[in-house]
């Protein structure tokens, strides 16, 4: 199967290739999405075969939209998408704790000199959450002892890095800002909490959930290290603001969750049901950024600390998107999630009889 999805995978990516060097301009949406859900293959094909793929992929879908930037029609949506491809790499980064690859940054910075500069808090976020992969990593790939400078250090970037990331969202200009706004009328299964975010337009909602997604888990690192080395954090971290981490969690994982229409429309939504953007368009993506908003609603809802309704309205939307879409990558996160819960029941049961 994988051997004919790659065969379909390199004609595909021939197809598009042709279809954006064509004298005539082509519809931007629907190549658009083409080159997105190409370079978004390796991610969610589930075969785990490193971020080398990956990188591949996205790389060779950014090469596409640079060929494509000189066409002033297409010029706007195209940095923007191209910003997306980029943060596209950073979930596998993350999760197989990989260091990114030094041409994403380039990458970012050559967007940053074409985007409008109301659009450079996306260019901001970027390197922000590459520092928080890079010390990541760092803490996965090395055995840290508890007490040693070394391991202090590395707390403190962690707590630099957060606090770099609250300065980026308290700096965002007006139209960075979104609005929350009851819902109670609309379906539970649809919106979380009766509640729906407003934003003035997509690619800043997307890039909201990027920031929430390594936000969460900063602070879920940081929560995992204060545990796992109580010396070296003690004078850096007070109970207080141990408790904030996790107040600082749930905040996040809400948010992540009440903005779940915004980027995928729950079929018991009707039309008018809700208005996720002020300015519709301008994203790139569609329908082919839903693998991404499906890791960013795992991470909520497995987040330390949140309650247990969160996971299970994300179990109830990836199994209604499994359903109705047919996204297996959506079962077989939905899948992941259990195995997680239930692992967490085994370990409390461990730890309440030999307390007994």
């Amino acid at each position: 199967m994988m051997t004919i999805a790659r065969q379909r995978y390199g004609l595909a990516l021939r197809q598009t290739g042709r279809l954006v060097q064509t004298s005539s301009m082509p519809d931007f949406e629907v190549t658009m999405r083409s080159v997105v859900m190409l370079a978004m293959f390796e991610l969610v094909k589930g075969a785990y075969q490193g971020l080398g793929h990956v990188h591949a992929h996205v790389m060779g879908g950014l090469a596409l939209l640079r060929r494509w930037l000189p066409m002033p029609a297409a010029a706007f949506l195209g940095v923007r998408a191209m910003v997306q491809m980029s943060y596209s790499l950073f979930i596998p980064a993350q999760m197989s704790a990989t260091p990114l690859p030094d041409p994403l940054f380039e990458w970012i910075s050559f967007a940053r000199t074409l985007l409008d500069p109301v659009d450079h808090p996306a260019t901001d976020l970027g390197p922000l959450i590459g520092r928080f992969i890079q010390v990541s990593t760092y803490i996965k790939t090395h055995a840290l002892v508890d007490g040693r400078s070394i391991t202090v250090s590395t707390l403190k970037q962690l707590l630099d890095i957060d606090e770099s990331f609250l300065g980026w969202e308290r700096n965002l200009g007006p139209t960075w800002r979104f609005r929350e706004e009851k819902a109670e009328h609309l379906p539970a299964a649809a919106v979380f909490d009766g509640a729906c975010h407003v934003y003035f337009d997509m690619f800043v909602a997307r890039m909201y959930g990027h920031y929430r997604w390594a936000r969460t888990l900063l602070n879920q690192t940081i929560i995992e290290f204060i545990k796992a080395y109580p010396k070296s954090s003690a004078p850096l971290i007070s109970l207080a603001e141990y408790g904030h981490r996790y107040e600082v969690v749930r905040k996040l994982a809400r948010d992540t969750l009440v903005s779940t229409p915004t980027h995928w429309r729950h079929p018991l939504l009707t039309e008018k049901a809700a208005v996720p953007v002020e300015r519709p368009g301008g994203a790139g993506s569609g329908s082919a950024g839903l693998p991404v908003v499906l890791f960013h609603l795992q991470v909520a809802a497995c987040a330390p600390g949140v309650p247990e309704a969160y996971w299970d309205w994300v179990v109830a939307v990836m199994e209604c998107i499994w359903s109705d879409m047919g996204i297996l990558h959506a079962k077989c996160m939905m899948d992941t999630m259990k195995a997680y819960r239930d692992s967490l029941k085994i370990k409390k049961e461990v730890v309440e009889s030999s307390v007994r």
